[in-house]
């Protein structure tokens, strides 16, 4: 496929008096493997925050899988995340008290498109995908650093998501660790057909992509 599934145009974002990105424009090829580079306070984070509808830009417009999310509620635009937009996160955000299985399982508890037991199964398949079949019922405290990101790889993608997007999906891992998980990502995202964006700084992972985009100071680096 080589329709668009990401579209950016002239983007701009403000904190206080810094601005963080300065007119960034740009395009993502549905199904394909892209990183995002750049230093840290580049923008990099901020940009894929904003495609994913967790910031909204001060200037400038974005849309996703053809939906411009400027003009979308609250509501529509939680929907649109819940049902094409997955996101694994540095930080893995996990909840605490829940299983592993139940973890992957809550954002699929919000739509209203599969049964409980469905649900389950789903939950179920990838983590036995990423690995972690022995760990249904291990709470994140009793999980590595590498087993918590498995299960937040396989909580993003229990909705079917059209698009993945990582915020530095290794940067808290070591490094046999990390490069375990990203072949992992990558492996499950061209086997989908899933449109992967990733934040890095890790020049390994950028070798792997389609395409790197550069963000330095505050602007696409072409």
């Amino acid at each position: 496929m080589s329709e668009s599934a990401i579209h950016v145009e002239n983007i701009r974002k403000r904190y206080g008096a810094v601005e963080v990105l300065r007119g960034v424009t740009l395009q993502v090829k549905a199904s394909s493997f892209t990183t995002v580079i750049g230093k840290s306070g580049s923008g990099k984070s901020t940009l894929l925050g904003m495609i994913g509808g967790l910031e909204q830009p001060d200037e400038g417009r974005i849309s996703v899988l053809g939906k411009d999310i400027s003009t979308l509620s609250s509501d529509q635009l939680a929907h649109l995340r819940r049902r094409s937009i997955g996101i694994v996160f540095q930080g893995f955000n996990l909840i605490p008290s829940l299983t592993a299985i139940e973890n992957v399982q809550l954002p699929a508890a919000f739509e209203d498109r599969a049964t409980a037991t469905h649900r389950r199964r789903r939950a179920e398949a990838l983590l036995g995908k990423v690995g972690l079949a022995d760990r249904f019922h291990h709470r994140p405290a009793a999980l590595s650093g590498g087993e918590q990101q498995r299960v937040a790889i396989a909580r993003a993608l229990i909705n079917e998501p059209a698009i993945l997007l990582a915020d530095e999906p290794t940067g808290n891992l070591d490094e046999a660790t990390g490069a375990a998980v990203l072949d992992l990502l990558l492996g499950l995202c061209r086997d989908t057909g899933v449109t992967l964006v990733a934040v890095t700084h890790d020049p390994d992972i950028a070798a792997t992509a389609d395409r790197v985009i550069e963000i330095k100071d505050g602007r696409y680096q072409v």
